[in-house]
């Protein structure tokens, strides 16, 4: 689970990298999500309003996903206007790999399987 400062914006967000959503809980008498469960595939996260502002510099780790086509893919996400980092190929990643990050600073590497 992440905590974000916007649900719908992350959610949004997480839509161009594949993700739908399949759950969801809006605080009674109010129209904006609080927590949503998204999924791509056989990958589950939630997101959910974080109480204090995020900060990048907090976010301890770096979450992968991994996709067949780095290029495509990357290629997909500039073409909806994501800011990607440039394809690098490093040992453990022959088939190449980028770097997002989402609206509340969590990097994302993008590589194959």
């Amino acid at each position: 689970m992440l905590f974000v400062s916007s649900v719908r914006r992350s959610t949004e967000f997480y839509g161009q990298l594949g993700f739908a959503v399949k759950g969801s809980f809006a605080p009674p008498g109010t129209r904006e999500f609080s927590w949503v469960r998204l999924e791509s595939g056989s990958v589950s996260l939630m997101l959910a309003r974080a109480a204090a502002p995020a900060s990048a510099v907090e976010h301890s780790a770096v979450l992968y996903l991994y996709c067949d086509d780095v290029p495509a893919f990357r290629d997909m996400l500039v073409s909806n206007g994501v800011q990607c980092g440039a394809i690098q190929h490093p040992f453990h990643s022959p088939g190449g790999e980028f770097r997002v990050t989402d609206p509340d600073g969590y990097p994302w590497m993008i590589t194959h399987p």
